[in-house]
């Protein structure tokens, strides 16, 4: 994919934009429910908020000392009782061949910044080639690093002012501190403090950075020094103020850097607390003697504007040579830093308490340290020192904008009751990382209820605390409470929670016992699928020791995966046992391969009180980008959930997952939650994308009679199940890698608790022929019966798939031989036969009894990578005809023979093949289609049928690029061959035939179908003008004359609310929105412009239909009430809902006319 730099965030709050009910059941399936995006483009990293930080700076008489020299300069040190004496043994400064400078000479510069010297400013130079002592190796060090070398063995020491103004000079300077960063400036000494400037953006294309460094310059020392009053005066610039931008205070990292190099002098202790701030006394500094009130007070104030919505954290920084501290006293964990305050001074002392002040909480220490400030606690001996200290303390004070994600969740339909909706949905979290090394991105799969239209989890608690962010700590219906939480939002409940909370590795007395079922197609024929576990006894298959991080063992290292190679099954289980610390489950994103309900048994019941339907066997199947298949319990709820209790045993539990070989072998390390880390930062290319294809399922019940009690009585309950032998029932599922690679899976999971393997099609190892030509497996399998040989036969029928040229947005394909993907395949749906296909790179051939047709469609040259919309025309059960886009803007139909015999010339399988359509403008880039049509059959005034085929481009590959000269559109093609007893190969439909809607003055009479040009979308940011095409990148959706779309806005940046920046999340660039049109002329009546409905969501948003007002009613879903605004006035838009009785457009066309083959 085409991917941004972006600052990487550290955690991601999630959020949906819209409801999605994605309509699981054969008989629905012409109602395209779900998005398919191919590239992660639109998901920008959070980066980071606005930092505000407060210098407040000590200019108290010692930071322009010459007595101070020798705290800083000496030859060797220790500490002699009070807060500010802390000198030299030796009683020389700079030592012997040296002089104390009253003033600079006027050559100091900092970077390229002419630093202007004042008189009072003092020096000392330090010749490092004499001789100072015996033993003055650790002299010449400290000298080395303090100081400024001039030339030679020269160095310039300067005192503490001089390297105060220096450092922070340097600091603003630093192209790393830009517009996000905001540095206000103030002062204490005597007995006051006072503000020099007010917060200013540290933006390098204006004169803040220059006006702040004049006030720098302008600070003089002398007088005492009032911690105490400075420090509550800095607290109320924070407190007092209201925010300065339209970011949300939860995203604006706030500071106070309080450095000092003396003790409170001077002061008073009585802080004053402005209104709306709570003094918190939660924990107390301890002072001696008279400084016993000032500390006390301090660490209060630390606390109360830490607790303050505007979290205010406090750093500490003791300046000078008092504050050298031994390099013990830091502590590392992991990348963070603390500081050991026992190495500071005594126990409650002035130096020990400025450390506590400032310290960050050390996980797992004495618990001492923090608590306070929370910013840090820093020494500082140099301008250099305080350069780092200082951004030390911005990176701990901002906020990061956790990244946002979007998601549909899955409605589905009930597949033993399809007039009705499930009032839950299955919501996909998982967590972008832009702009990292991570190959792999987190996920999880949640189940809750769906009240209103709206998501609430069992406790009746709204998912989102806003129109687009979550609240925490919410429980679903797969919540498991045993389980470690590592968050409150991605990894709280759902799926992962079940893993970790019921499938991790244990002991059965001595033996560890490995839980989760794993199984791997360990080779290429069909049958049982082996477990993780038989394969890593069998010590035959490379790699398998890298199963462990799927069976329970994710935080292995590479180093324990080395040692495991060394041993046998036995011995490995023996090591393991010592490794609880690593036990652990990751699971990957869901980004395209969405949820689809599996249902084994069930019984309809006339209750109107109930689902409908009651003993139930459910299941939900989903892929990830980690390379595993899921399958999981749902859940056995009749009814919703509101008050946390009554939650199905089981919910959510993993029945087992599916790892094809091939993700052994191609992304490993993401089964380990620290190994797939080697991407680089602006490429995608070894991005792990796993199965992330779209599945489907096919499922044929059997009767199934049975007495159940109910309300204590006997009753006979009609239902129907899959029975694990699967002679007169079975459930199959079918699906393939998207941008995981180019194979297609089928499994037969009739029983679950074995699980086989149907076929695998892998076009990776087909050096010619058919297979040779499929691209990477895009294409949603659409799995129905065709005729075949005069017999009935269940078919899998996909697109060619995606070739990764289609990356450049400019590029096309006008001739055979370029691109992968550019056909139509048909399989044989229980063995993975290819029974057809059709391409220019195919032949005309007639084939077998099993398999081997081919037909040569010429104009099919570019990849297809969208399913294939099939119509059944005369209600028999058997697709009759096929319609496809490619990325070359051209659209076919094929018409299937439905007297097709084996080596009849008379009766070929097709009967034509041929491009129905060309969307290409003259002069310009063809447009692209990634989805399947939508396919309506109208009566025109003379009784005649004709099919409208609609269909909406736009570049998935790309969606926030315009290098592309394609004009996206809506178009209605008008098909009136189809209809004939025997189809008719028409000619070719063109835009020039067509007429252009909601364009005044284009003319009206054109005969062959319509189009409505998509707005391109001129936007302006910082005084440049760029053109965005908006895009049509999901399928339509044709109810009752109404015809539906989603359209893709890349201009728009949903950071928050439809583009807003008031939500502290990272930002989904694009926003989609909702329009309708009325079949069969595109136009609606006598209205002038295109209808939109309503906005959907952040990012790609595709339609989606779910329960209206009543069981028996549908409309499309929002995940809140679109609005209609006429300047200020806003109204709720009455969404209109479709009644199912007689009113919902069926997904077939049934003709009272015959079909026929041949004529």
């Amino acid at each position: 994919m085409n991917k941004n730099k972006q600052i990487p965030s550290h955690w991601m709050r999630f959020k949906v934009s819209t409801l999605a009910a994605s309509v699981t059941s054969l008989i629905l399936a012409g109602l395209p429910v779900q998005i398919q995006a191919s590239d992660i483009d639109i998901y920008q990293a959070g980066g980071t908020g606005t930092t505000k930080i407060y210098m407040m700076l000590d200019k108290s008489g010692s930071m322009n000392h010459d007595t101070y020299m020798k705290q800083d300069y000496g030859n060797s040190f220790t500490t002699k009782g009070s807060w500010w004496e802390w000198w030299d043994t030796t009683t020389e400064v700079c030592s012997k061949g040296t002089t104390i400078n009253s003033s600079l000479y006027n050559s100091l510069k900092v970077g390229e910044y002419n630093y202007t010297i004042k008189d009072t400013d003092m020096y000392c130079q330090v010749d490092l080639s004499k001789t100072f002592d015996t033993d003055d190796a650790g002299y010449k060090a400290k000298i080395k690093k303090l100081c400024v070398l001039q030339s030679g063995t020269t160095y310039n020491c300067y005192n503490r002012i001089v390297n105060l103004r220096k450092g922070l000079i340097s600091l603003i300077l630093d192209s790393t501190i830009g517009k996000d960063i905001q540095l206000g400036l103030g002062v204490y000494s005597g007995s006051k403090a006072e503000n020099l400037q007010d917060f200013l953006s540290m933006d390098p294309d204006t004169t803040n950075k220059k006006t702040l460094i004049n006030k720098i310059q302008k600070i003089t020392a002398n007088g005492g020094t009032p911690i105490a009053t400075a420090y509550n005066f800095a607290g109320k610039v924070y407190i007092d103020t209201s925010g300065s931008s339209n970011t949300s205070e939860s995203c604006t990292g706030n500071g106070i850097y309080f450095l000092t190099d003396g003790t409170p002098d001077g002061d008073s202790a009585n802080f004053s607390y402005p209104s709306g701030l709570t003094k918190k006394t939660d924990k107390n500094l301890v002072g001696t003697g008279s400084y016993s009130s000032y500390w006390k007070e301090i660490g209060y104030y630390a606390q109360s504007i830490r607790a303050h919505n505007k979290k205010v954290k406090t750093a500490t920084v003791g300046f000078g040579g008092g504050y050298l501290t031994s390099d013990d006293a830091i502590i590392t964990q992991g990348d963070k830093k603390y500081f050991d305050c026992s190495k500071v001074g005594t126990a409650n002392s002035n130096e020990r308490n400025l450390c506590l002040w400032g310290s960050k909480t050390i996980p797992n220490g004495t618990g001492s340290e923090g608590g306070y400030g929370e910013g840090g606690f820093y020494t500082a001996q140099s301008s250099e020192d305080l350069v780092a200290s200082l951004k030390s303390f911005i990176t701990e004070t901002t906020v990061p904008i956790e990244g946002s994600t979007i998601g549909s969740s899955t409605i589905p339909v009930d597949a033993l009751n399809t007039n009705q909706l499930q009032p839950f949905a299955y919501f996909p979290m998982f967590k972008p990382l832009i702009g990292t090394q991570d190959q792999l991105w987190i996920g999880n799969l949640k189940k809750y209820n769906v009240i209103d239209g709206t998501l609430y989890d069992i406790n009746k608690k709204l998912v989102y605390s806003n129109a687009t962010d979550f609240n925490t700590a919410l429980k679903d219906y797969w919540f498991n409470s045993s389980a470690a939480q590592p968050d409150q939002v991605i990894s709280y409940g759902g799926n992962l929670s079940q893993l970790l909370g019921t499938q991790l590795p244990k002991l059965d007395g001595s033996n560890l016992v490995l839980q989760r079922k794993v199984f791997i197609n360990s080779d290429s024929s069909a049958g049982e699928l082996k477990s993780a576990e038989s394969i890593l006894k069998s010590e035959t298959l490379a790699e398998r020791e890298y199963l462990y991080g799927l069976l329970g063992y994710s935080k292995l290292t590479e180093a324990d995966l080395t040692a495991l190679r060394q041993k046998s099954y036995t011995e490995q289980l023996t090591y393991l046992k010592t490794k609880d610390a690593l036990k652990g489950y990751q699971l990957g994103s869901i980004i395209h391969s969405s949820p689809i309900l599996l249902t084994q048994k069930g019984a309809i019941v006339a209750d109107t009180g109930s689902l409908g339907s009651v003993d139930r066997d459910d299941y939900v199947l989903f892929g990830t980008t980690q390379g595993v298949l899921h399958v999981v319990k749902s859940g056995t709820q009749n009814a919703q959930v509101i008050n946390g209790s009554g939650i199905a045993s089981g919910s959510g539990e993993e029945v087992f997952s599916f790892v094809p070989k091939e993700m052994l072998a191609r992304q490993k390390k993401g089964f380990f939650e620290s190994m797939a880390v080697e991407k680089a930062s602006d490429n995608n290319d070894n991005f792990y994308y796993g199965i992330d294809g779209p599945w489907t399922a096919h499922t044929v019940y059997e009767p199934n009679f049975y007495d159940a009690i109910v309300d204590g009585k006997t009753v006979e309950r009609d239902g129907l199940q899959v029975k694990a032998d699967g002679k007169n029932s079975h459930q199959y599922v079918y699906g393939g890698l998207r941008m995981g690679g180019r194979s297609y899976y089928a499994l037969n999971l009739s029983d679950m608790s074995k699980p086989k393997l149907m076929f695998h099609i892998d076009p990776d190892s087909a050096t010619s022929g058919a297979l040779s030509y499929m691209g990477q497996s895009w294409s949603k399998p659409t799995v129905a019966y065709i005729k075949w040989n005069g017999q009935r036969k269940l078919a899998m029928i996909v697109g060619g798939g995606y070739d990764m040229k289609y990356e450049d947005p400019t590029f096309t394909s006008s001739s055979s031989g370029n691109v992968k993907g550019n056909g139509i395949y048909i399989f044989d749906a229980e063995n993975g036969k290819l029974l057809w296909w059709g391409s220019s790179n195919a032949g005309n051939r007639d084939g077998t009894a099993t398999g081997g047709v081919e037909t040569k469609i010429d104009g099919m040259v570019n990849s297809i990578p969208s399913r294939v919309k099939t119509v059944d025309r005369d209600g028999d059960g058997l697709v009759d005809h096929l319609y496809v886009g490619d990325l070359g803007g051209k659209v076919f139909r094929v018409d299937l023979n439905p007297s097709h015999k084996a080596n009849d010339v008379n009766n070929k399988f097709v009967l034509n093949a041929f491009e129905f359509a060309d969307a290409k403008e003259a002069g310009k880039n063809p447009p692209r289609f990634y989805e399947a049509p939508t396919f309506t059959i109208h009566t025109n005034t003379v009784a005649k049928k004709y099919a409208v085929i609609s269909m909406a481009s736009g570049d998935r590959s790309s969606p926030l690029k315009s290098d592309s000269s394609a004009q996206d559109m809506i178009l209605g093609f008008y098909d009136n061959d189809v209809t004939k007893t025997t189809p008719a190969k028409g000619t070719t439909v063109k835009l020039t035939n067509m007429n252009e809607i909601y364009k005044a003055g284009a003319a009206t009479d054109k005969t062959a179908g319509w189009y409505y040009r998509l707005p391109i979308i001129t936007a302006t940011s910082g005084g440049n003008s760029k053109s965005y095409q908006t895009r049509g990148l999901s399928e339509g959706v044709a109810l009752d004359g109404d015809l539906y779309y989603s359209i893709f806005d890349p201009s728009k940046t949903n950071n928050g609310s439809n583009g807003s920046s008031t939500s502290c999340s990272g930002g989904i660039v694009g926003v989609s929105t909702a329009v309708k049109l009325c079949l069969p002329s595109g136009k609606c009546g006598t209205d002038t412009k295109i209808t939109t409905v309503g906005d959907l969501g952040g990012g790609i948003i595709g339609l989606n239909v779910g329960p209206g007002s009543t069981q028996g009613s549908r409309k499309l879903i929002f995940n809140k009430p679109p609005e209609i605004c006429i300047g200020s006035d806003c109204t709720q838009n009455s969404i209109t809902e479709y009644q199912t009785a007689n009113k919902l457009l069926p997904t077939r066309w049934y003709d009272m006319t015959p079909y026929v083959g041949a004529k």
